[in-house]
């Protein structure tokens, strides 16, 4: 017997925003349990076949991103008659013109849907991979495990909650920190830079976090949160090697975020800073027994400061966004140079990227990207002695690529179950690991596509 109600997800989960509609179905069938009368499906990009899914119904519940009528980030519903008087007239969703075809086309053929609510929530671009900022504070309130909410402290408006996750900067709500910086998709085959910063990954999936976090009148972002090494048992049952690290934390490592976003009509403009503190203590090496995560019994101390800004401009048909980082790393080498895996008592570290992206077309399906990248640091010859000049971090480059969504708003093979992101992606370096020579052996052209299923 087919369930009276109907919850339906609309959108392209490779279009960022364009993809609230079906995040929000999976996050409800996830964190929820529903009776037997309560279906939850994700329809993707619809068609007039809509209509089939809709026999036997009796309420229809639609989650779709919308391209106007309020500020990013704001949840909108509209009703069954609403509806009736909005679809017709005014442009609320891309996928507007097939929803009031299926609503007329179930009229007609006696389908009776006793209640029809639309719930919207206002996206900010269908530019890009990841969701934008504010799609992502939506997503934040939907997914959060431990606590979030909203207030009003006279006319500012504030979002507020608690966050919980295993790699610094993962949270973030832009695409200018490390976890969610350009490129979005590596070889995992191809050369790479033998150093980075230690907010760049290096504990990925090696920590577990708590932190608490706040959007102030949609402007003013705050974060704090603090780090914990996890239990090596707990790292290998979650598919993690803990000696993937540089060591364990020793303690809680802080982690702090501040952003302000201010947006006039079509341009957004974002400037921040955040950072991190870190005690690590490296692995014994080489003579370490096996099996055991012994450690020395001094620390490796970490400083990470970093600032990062991000301009957008919204044109006829096409996004503008410019990104840039830097992060400056000063590290007290207690244990390193203690032990003689490093010729300074202190380093510094370096790291910067400057990014130029336009997607080009209403329906997103051609974005261009340009990067160039930095990282330069203390000479050491104990602890870069394994790179290719024996010295030095520093390596340098460009990188390019072409992202192709071949469906967009149009029906894809295997839909509303399947959708592809198509990209060519080429690394220039004119250092790499301390040298120019033989630097560009290092290039690599990667050609790589993602699959949504």
């Amino acid at each position: 017997m087919t369930p009276r109600i109907l919850i339906a997800g609309i959108g392209n989960v490779l279009l960022q925003d364009d993809g609230l509609g079906p995040h929000v179905v999976a996050r409800l069938e996830a964190e929820y349990e529903f009776d037997h009368e309560v279906e939850l499906l994700d329809i993707g990009t619809p068609t007039l076949d809509f209509v089939d899914y809709l026999r036997g119904r009796e309420v229809l519940v639609l989650v779709d991103a919308l391209g106007g009528g309020g500020q990013p980030g704001e949840i909108l519903t509209f009703d069954k008659e609403q509806l009736k008087e909005f679809l017709p007239n005014m442009r609320l969703s891309a996928h507007q013109p097939c929803l009031h075809e299926t609503l007329h086309a179930a009229e007609i053929s006696d389908i009776d849907l006793k209640d029809v609510l639309l719930v919207g929530i206002i996206g900010l671009t269908v530019f890009g991979a990841y969701y934008s900022k504010y799609a992502r504070i939506v997503d934040e309130r939907l997914k959060q495990p431990l606590f979030a909410n909203t207030a009003k402290i006279g006319s500012m408006d504030i979002i507020y909650g608690l966050t919980a996750n295993n790699n610094p900067t993962v949270q973030d709500v832009w695409n200018t920190t490390p976890a969610w910086g350009f490129p979005y998709a590596a070889s995992n085959v191809a050369p790479a830079p033998g150093t980075h910063t230690l907010i760049e990954g290096a504990f990925a999936a090696h920590v577990g976090s708590v932190g608490a976090y706040t959007l102030i009148n949609d402007v003013l972002y705050l974060e704090a949160t603090a780090y914990r090494t996890l239990d090596p048992h707990t790292q290998n049952s979650l598919g993690t090697d803990p000696f993937g690290a540089p060591g364990l934390l020793d303690g809680v490592a802080p982690y702090w975020r501040a952003a302000i976003e201010p947006h006039w009509g079509d341009h957004w403009f974002m400037m921040g800073a955040f950072g991190m503190l870190a005690k690590v203590a490296p692995w014994l090496g080489p003579g370490n027994p096996v099996g055991t995560t012994a450690t020395y019994l001094q620390t490796d101390n970490y400083t990470d400061a970093g600032v990062d800004a991000q301009y957008q401009y919204q044109g006829s048909g096409y996004w503008l966004t410019l990104r840039g980082s830097y992060i400056r790393e000063f590290q007290q080498l207690n244990a390193s140079f203690a032990n003689g895996l490093a010729s300074n008592p202190t380093n510094d570290l370096h790291s910067l990227k400057l990014q130029a992206s336009a997607a080009l077309g209403g329906d997103n399906r051609v974005v261009l990207t340009a990067q160039y990248f930095n990282t330069w640091g203390s000479p050491d010859p104990l602890l870069y002695g394994g790179l290719a000049s024996g010295l030095s971090p520093d390596s340098n480059g460009w990188m390019a690529e072409i992202a192709y969504i071949p469906y967009g708003l149009s029906q894809a093979p295997g839909w509303p179950w399947a959708n592809v992101r198509i990209a060519l992606q080429y690394t220039w370096y004119n250092r790499f690991d301390g040298t120019t020579f033989g630097a560009q052996n290092n290039n690599t052209l990667f050609l790589h596509a993602w699959f949504a299923m």
